[in-house]
């Protein structure tokens, strides 16, 4: 008795690191379309990077307060202060979940000015549209850390340790 043996080739997987890429640019480029990061060097068009139903929320800890935009919102308001103020930055990026060409991703990004940090940490989604991906959502918890200041310890008398006997 003879089998038939049918041999069926398998999709390619997508690769992961290449969409965290992707993801991870699409942040950035959102982040210094409002000026939370510096600007990129390349021109950004803030239209193309949202949905028309795309919906943010921004709770700010500092002042416990929850900041709500829609697209024409977003494009018009800008979500953080001087453009140029982060000296470096911080990403952690999880993939969640992938179906129907839509992803959802957890992340963690901080910026660093001086002694102020700013831990921007949330998720989003994002559709693969014909010309390419757009923010859908976004969710982000907003924190404001102040670091303390660097001293430099100069080993003088005074610093010495003192006891005092009577």
């Amino acid at each position: 008795m003879a089998t038939e043996l049918a041999i069926t080739v398998l999709p390619g997987l997508a690769d992961d690191t290449s969409i965290r890429s992707t993801m991870e640019k699409l942040l950035f480029d959102f982040y210094s379309v409002v000026g939370i990061a510096p600007r990129r060097g390349y021109l950004i068009v803030p239209g193309e990077l949202l949905a028309d139903s795309f919906q943010a929320r921004f709770f700010i800890q500092a002042t416990s307060e929850l900041l709500c935009f829609d697209k024409q919102q977003m494009l018009t308001a800008k979500v953080s202060g001087n453009a140029q103020r982060p000296g470096s930055q911080l990403l952690s990026m999880n993939l969640v979940h992938d179906d129907n060409g839509c992803i959802s991703v957890s992340y963690v990004a901080a910026f660093r000015h001086g002694q102020t940090a700013t831990v921007r940490r949330g998720a989003f989604q994002a559709v693969d549209l014909s010309h390419g991906w757009q923010m859908r959502s976004l969710d982000e918890d907003v924190r404001v850390i102040l670091l303390p200041e660097a001293r430099k310890y100069l080993r003088t008398s005074h610093d010495q340790p003192r006891v005092w006997i009577r």
